[in-house]
């Protein structure tokens, strides 16, 4: 951590950059300056890898990290809710909440509450019986070829609603948790395939991309509602994902290349709701498989040690913290 801190962490700003050599690729200009720093959902997972590093150490450098990469984030981006992706937004919402449960920090409640009322106003049952659109300017697909629903949308902000039920002990977000996830499970999951999206007019056509951060959120959904209602069914729906991932989606254990840029950073999130799953639902037979790939993760970046010219992937080094 402290190595992948030195190389892609700017103090000054207060956020990270894109890329190791600090040079602005073409292929990722996305984010701030020009893209010389990450862009707005990596710069949630990699805030969120900050928290991993805190809550297994206790650092006082990480605690302080938590506030100053807040802070940095809205300097870059001071109306949040500018950016239409409402996935993008909810990665934040969700952040925030873990950030308000480490912290207490009034503030990271506040903000991501505000966030999950933005997203979850994206709610609409006028196109596949519900779900959150995932942008909120493509929300027609007789018009619009972005207009889709998707579990990158919608399984995060049931993770973020069981939070804000337990901050508040309100439980109009759990019934709003349970309507989410009941939506997902009726239109996005076949057995225990978790399909990307549903897309085009009248009832809709389901895409059945694979991708490990769809099992990831999604059992992460389903490990949180099992965590607030104790229903087994939920804690069959998350170990039935991350049996899907396992079998399918490896290579001698280890998790599938997915593609460059965004792609890397799926693992991540799938890495941190399976051991999430691991720790809290009690589930100890993915110890061995999350050990195995962290220590391919750590073979990797070795060779960064070594001095030879390879650019660390963000999400690569920042799996590494979704692991006890």
């Amino acid at each position: 951590m402290t190595s992948f801190v030195n190389t892609f962490y700017d103090a000054s700003a207060k956020y990270f950059y894109t890329n190791s050599d600090h040079q602005i690729q073409a292929a990722h200009a996305y984010g701030p300056n020009g893209g010389l720093y990450t862009d707005f959902w990596w710069e949630a997972q990699l805030w969120e890898t900050v928290m991993d590093a805190y809550q297994r150490t206790g650092s006082s450098t990480y605690r302080t990290m938590i506030d100053d990469i807040y802070t940095g984030f809205n300097a870059k981006y001071t109306n949040m809710v500018a950016n239409q992706f409402n996935d993008d937004l909810g990665w934040w919402a969700l952040a925030c909440l873990r950030a308000y449960e480490i912290t207490g920090t009034q503030e990271y409640l506040n903000r991501g509450s505000f966030l999950f009322d933005h997203v979850y106003a994206s709610w609409d049952t006028t196109y596949y019986g519900g779900g959150i659109w995932w942008r909120t300017d493509a929300q027609n697909p007789a018009i619009s070829t972005n207009a889709q629903k998707n579990i990158a949308t919608n399984a995060p902000m049931v993770m973020t609603a069981i939070k804000l039920k337990n901050a508040y002990n309100n439980a109009s977000y759990l019934t709003k948790a349970q309507q989410i996830y009941s939506w997902i499970q009726t239109k996005l999951v076949n057995g225990s395939k978790v399909n990307d999206h549903m897309e085009g007019t009248g009832a809709g056509i389901v895409k059945d991309w694979d991708f490990t951060y769809n099992y990831g959120t999604y059992l992460g959904a389903a490990t949180a509602l099992y965590m607030a209602t104790g229903t087994a069914s939920y804690l069959t729906d998350a170990n039935n994902a991350a049996t899907y991932v396992i079998d399918k989606m490896t290579s001698a254990t280890t998790l599938l290349y997915e593609g460059e840029n965004d792609a890397p950073g799926f693992k991540m999130i799938f890495a941190r709701n399976l051991n999430q799953l691991r720790t809290q639902a009690s589930q100890s037979q993915y110890l061995g498989f999350l050990q195995q790939n962290a220590t391919q993760a750590w073979k990797f970046t070795s060779f960064q040690t070594a001095g030879l010219p390879i650019l660390i992937p963000t999400s690569t080094s920042s799996q590494l913290l979704s692991l006890d």
